[in-house]
Order: structure tokens, then C-alpha cells, then sequence
């Protein structure tokens, strides 16, 4: 067996250290999870070389990836067997949050949503309960569309429209 790369860093949020939560380590199509230590840092290590990409997910926090964006935008290169990368940090805000209410005659329980940021290259779903409701954490604040996949409770699939017939956009900061 090969080593494979390893990948450490820590993970911060506003007042310091984060404990708790899970760092995601992914490269050359594979993917780890690894603990958060109680001095917030991860160490990840058994993954192919590549071009890595980290996140972290923390209740109560927004769900980061490096570098501090509610979106992958930079990969760090680890091209090397046996290659240790240090210092692959993330600064996590607390977290938005969005609820909805949906109605109507069908069976709610049976519905589901992703949320997606404005690229749409990142989404986060929920199913919604029987009383229609829905509640997606671990945002960053920003602009975001809402699919709902409705056709197992007897309403339609498609994006939650405008009165224009447009998705619809929800700006969040904080709870929405």
C-alpha cells in the first residue's frame, strides 16, 4: 500500500479554536472525514495525491470550505506520495439560516428542497415535515434559489418562482 498525501490545519471560528464538527478532505476522487480535536485541529491523511479540497462542517457554524467561502474555490496542491500539506486552515462565521412554510393538498412530509448558493455550485437540502416546514442551517450569508422536489407529495418539481415566473431569490444573513 502506498502512503498517500496528509493534509493538516485548524479550524477557527470568531472567538477562536473550533472543538467539535468534521473536516472533509477530498482529492483525486476520494473523499475523508475527519474529527475536529478539542484544540480545533484536523489531520487528514491516506488520500490519493491531487489537488485537494477541505470543508468544514460545525453546528452553529457555516459550513466552510478552504479558502473561508461558502463555495470550493481553491484547491491545494498535493501532488507528491507520502506529501504532507500543513496549514490548510478555515475560518468559519456562524451560521444563516433559512426557514420556509409550504401548504397546501398533499402530503407535505413527503417534499424536499435543496437550497442552492447563487453559482449553484453548492446545494443543501432538507425534507420538509408533515405541518410543511423546513429548515436549512450551516448557510453563509448571501443570495440563494430553492428547488423543491414536490411530485412525491402530489405537487410539482421545480424552483420556488417570483411573480414574474423567475426563481425566486432569498437574500440570507443570520436567521431568515
Amino acid at each position: 500500500l502506498l502512503d498517500g498525501i496528509t493534509v493538516e490545519g485548524t479550524v477557527y471560528g470568531p472567538t477562536g479554536p473550533v472543538t467539535g464538527g468534521t473536516v472533509y478532505v477530498y482529492a483525486s476522487s476520494q473523499a475523508l472525514a475527519t474529527p475536529i480535536e478539542a484544540d480545533g485541529s484536523y489531520r487528514g491523511d491516506g488520500l490519493p495525491p491531487g489537488d485537494v479540497i477541505t470543508w468544514a462542517d460545525v453546528a452553529g457554524y457555516a459550513t466552510t470550505y478552504y479558502p473561508d467561502a461558502d463555495r470550493p474555490g481553491e484547491s491545494v496542491p498535493a501532488p507528491d506520495e507520502g506529501q504532507t500539506v500543513t496549514g490548510v486552515d478555515l475560518e468559519l462565521p456562524y451560521e444563516s439560516t433559512f426557514t420556509a412554510t409550504f401548504t397546501g393538498d398533499g402530503r407535505l412530509g413527503d417534499v424536499s428542497v435543496l437550497l442552492y448558493n447563487s453559482t449553484y455550485t453548492v446545494g443543501r437540502g432538507s425534507p420538509v415535515d408533515n405541518a410543511g416546514q423546513v429548515t436549512i442551517d450551516g448557510l453563509y450569508p448571501g443570495d440563494y434559489t430553492l428547488y423543491v422536489y414536490g411530485s412525491d407529495g402530489g405537487f410539482e418539481d421545480g424552483f420556488a418562482l417570483d411573480e414574474l415566473g423567475q426563481p425566486e431569490v432569498f437574500s440570507v444573513s443570520g436567521t431568515n
